[in-house]
């Protein structure tokens, strides 16, 4: 056998490792971009807000009409956690805060907020509860924060499934 017939096997078996190790060398640069790249578009770790599950309710009626008698078909008075709504100082000021982005999903709907701009006094976060116009509220310290609300269903029936806020410094 002459020496060239060796040669060549060697010589090619040596290119395919070249080529090999650019194209893992290049595949590592960039699953190291691709990850710093989901880091810095989610920010710090989210603060996960939650509200009550339930709440109790009694319902009465202030006057009941002649010939008309009061009867409660929910007499548990529990009434179940379902939406929120953020606002700009307390609820009572009805300045309700719109999503910058809705995104549909297969499961549901996704809302964006934007807590960034610094003409929001105060945010306040209201918890709302089927079958009831009591809500549970409260002010949180959102300024600088972008809190997406993930909802699970389609309307009129949607569920809030989680709320995460992000603190995200303005550039």
């Amino acid at each position: 056998m002459r020496p060239t017939q060796w040669a060549t096997p060697i010589r090619y078996g040596r290119l395919f490792c070249i080529f090999v190790m650019t194209l893992l060398k290049k595949s590592v640069v960039a699953a190291i971009f691709a990850a710093s790249s989901v880091a810095l578009a989610h920010g710090p770790t989210p603060e996960v807000i939650n509200c009550p599950a339930q709440i109790e309710q009694n319902e009465t009626v202030k006057t009941t009409p002649q010939g008309w008698y009061q009867w409660n078909t929910n007499p548990s008075g529990q009434r179940q956690f379902f939406d929120i709504t953020f606002s700009d100082g307390p609820p009572e000021n009805a300045v309700y805060l719109n999503p910058v982005q809705v995104k549909t999903t297969a499961q549901g709907e996704i809302n964006i907020y934007d807590f960034r701009s610094t003409s929001f006094s105060k945010i306040w976060l209201s918890c709302l509860y089927r079958d009831s116009t009591l809500a549970m509220t409260r002010e949180l310290a959102l300024q600088d924060n972008v809190c997406t609300v993930t909802y699970q269903g389609k309307q009129p029936i949607k569920k809030v499934t989680s709320i995460e806020c992000r603190k995200i410094r303005s550039e």
